[in-house]
């Protein structure tokens, strides 16, 4: 086993050790999803979801896993990388989050709230004095957490290594879950209990209907595979790639994910079946008191065009989650009104933007927001979300890799 990279800069009452590899950690795998669940950290902060992730998208980047102890207590886990853009000497050193952006989630971050603040003044040090980092991005994080607000705060407090910084807000939804699904169709409006009671008996109209969960190890790479055929299925129908042709390395490395996490017991395909055929699938993960609602899948034949299988199948979820006994269930970024619609709540999300207090940062970041706002107009907007999909399925492609870079 390597030594760490370094101990950061100490900052009382903690004392944070920086690991540059994850093998490293290994040794404290279970004290790591430990930390993460005690503080409330979501799922993809994880040991084995931030592995996972490094494997396929961190070549070429820079790892900074800060371990933080209150004597010998883990008292926070933040993994981090360090890429840089451009060339020579026009280039930007930024620091992200482990996971960022490739595709984005709505983080909780692994973190004691008693010793925050001296958490985020030493990532501060760490990424700015010892990495000589131009810029630390940090989010998306909700905003069920105090630790962007008090991230904010130690960034107006310590001018003498924050030159600037900003907020750039979203949204994410999430299900808080009652006891059983009695009380929550009460909590629903009545014309959506009827509309939902009104599809099920379509639903149910000459064929056998059940939900059911695949959760055993030994057959969820079989069911994820099964899914991403469906899922594909669907977005094709409707002109679009999915999740799996949008996102640089998706199936392969979803895949990975689920043989991993399905080894802790946290994947979940929750099904509804039509005459034993899965009509509708929502691909999940459990972690603590939550479900993760990663992505749905639906049967695109005409008999299921009066029905709302995106909803049919949230309730599924929902069901699954309850019986469960969870608590709530995360159902990701943005907006979307038929999730509003069966209860969803909404809550911001804020990515920080800390830029160091140099003038050579100071220049690189604005010049390099310029080149970010030119790649979202141009590439992003323009290109993949307009133009792309008016092309045959056979010259779509996944998200340029050089944008979700700059994509800070």
């Amino acid at each position: 086993m390597q030594a760490p990279v370094q101990t950061a800069p100490a900052v009382s009452p903690i004392r944070c050790v920086v690991f540059g590899d994850f093998s490293e950690c290994d040794s404290f795998r279970k004290d790591w999803d430990a930390a993460v669940l005690s503080f409330g950290g979501s799922v993809y902060m994880t040991y084995d979801w931030c592995r996972t992730w490094w494997e396929f998208y961190g070549t070429g980047r820079q790892l900074r896993i800060l371990v933080c102890y209150e004597d010998a207590k883990i008292v926070a886990i933040i993994p981090l990388y360090v890429d840089e853009i451009g060339f020579g000497f026009l280039n930007l050193r930024i620091a992200r989050l482990v996971g960022s952006n490739i595709p984005p989630k709505p983080f909780t971050l692994a973190v004691s709230e008693s010793v925050s603040a001296a958490v985020f003044r030493t990532i501060l040090r760490q990424l700015f004095e010892q990495d000589r980092c131009d810029l630390i991005s940090i989010g998306p994080v909700s905003t069920t957490q105090p630790t962007t607000d008090i991230l904010e705060r130690v960034c107006a407090n310590d001018p003498d290594l924050v030159g600037r910084y900003e907020t750039v807000t979203g949204v994410h939804s999430m299900f808080h879950l009652p006891a059983d699904m009695e009380q929550y169709f009460e909590s629903l409006s009545s014309k959506e209990r009827k509309n939902r009671k009104y599809e099920a008996r379509v639903m149910e109209r000459g064929r056998v209907i059940k939900n059911d969960v695949v959760i055993d190890p030994s057959v969820v790479i079989e069911e994820f595979d099964q899914f991403a055929v469906q899922h594909a299925q669907q977005w094709r129908a409707e002109g679009r790639p999915g999740h799996f042709g949008s996102w640089p390395r998706a199936l392969e490395f979803n895949r990975a994910l689920v043989r991993r996490q399905a080894q802790q017991g946290r994947v979940r395909f929750i099904r509804i079946l039509a005459d034993n055929k899965v009509i509708a699938n929502q691909f999940t993960f459990s972690f603590g008191d939550s479900y993760y609602w990663e992505l749905p899948s639906r049967d695109i034949a005409p008999q299921w065009e009066r029905i709302s299988l995106g909803s049919a199948g949230a309730l599924a979820m929902i069901s699954a989650a309850i019986g469960e006994g969870k608590s709530r269930a995360e159902a990701g970024l943005a907006s979307y009104e038929y999730k509003k619609r069966l209860g969803a709540v909404e809550y911001p999300t804020k990515i920080v933007r800390i830029v160091a207090n140099r003038a050579v940062s100071l220049r690189r970041f604005k010049m390099f927001s310029a080149i970010r706002r030119g790649f979202e107009v141009g590439y992003h907007k323009i290109w993949y979300r307009r133009i792309s999909p008016k092309l045959p399925p056979k010259f779509w492609r996944p998200q340029n890799m050089l944008w979700l870079r700059y994509d800070f």
